[in-house]
């Protein structure tokens, strides 16, 4: 995935909480799929649809923005942040109560979401290995890994 940078030079943030958090999801996208505005705007409602689905308690839109701001603070210890912030828009995206394999199926979502817009297949692999690292089975392998973990 490529540079990041959270806006364009000149850019003023908006004061709105959600208009802001829709800007930083396109931003990142815009960065690693230049022109794929109509996947982004789509990934992200669905994202947020997911999130504020009324089961969830713990699995919500509260945790990605406290996820993002963790992950402001470690970002440029990460070999590829712009990997991670992806992975840790869509770690929780599925979410069954008793479900089994949501990070599985949220893994999976997310690299076909990366796929179908255009991404290479080993950015969206990478995506998709970061978020089935927040299934905590197993000692994280890397970098990216540890810090994606503990951020979860």
């Amino acid at each position: 995935m490529n540079e990041r940078s959270n806006a364009p030079a000149g850019f003023a943030a908006p004061a709105d909480e959600s208009t802001r958090e829709r800007l930083r999801f396109l931003a990142l996208w815009t960065r690693n799929l230049p022109g794929e505005s109509a996947a982004a705007e789509m990934s992200y409602d669905r994202l947020i649809e997911l999130y504020g689905e009324p089961h969830r308690h713990y699995h919500t839109l509260n945790h990605i923005r406290h996820c993002l701001c963790e992950f402001d603070r470690a970002a440029a210890l990460m070999d590829d942040p712009d990997a991670v912030e992806m992975a840790l828009w869509f770690h929780d995206a599925v979410y069954a109560i008793k479900g089994h394999d949501n990070e599985q199926r949220s893994a999976d979502w997310a690299r076909d979401a990366l796929r179908d817009a255009g991404v290479d297949a080993g950015s969206a692999q990478r995506v998709h290995d970061l978020v089935m690292a927040t299934r905590h089975t197993a000692v994280p392998s890397g970098q990216d890994e540890r810090l994606l973990v503990d951020i979860d």
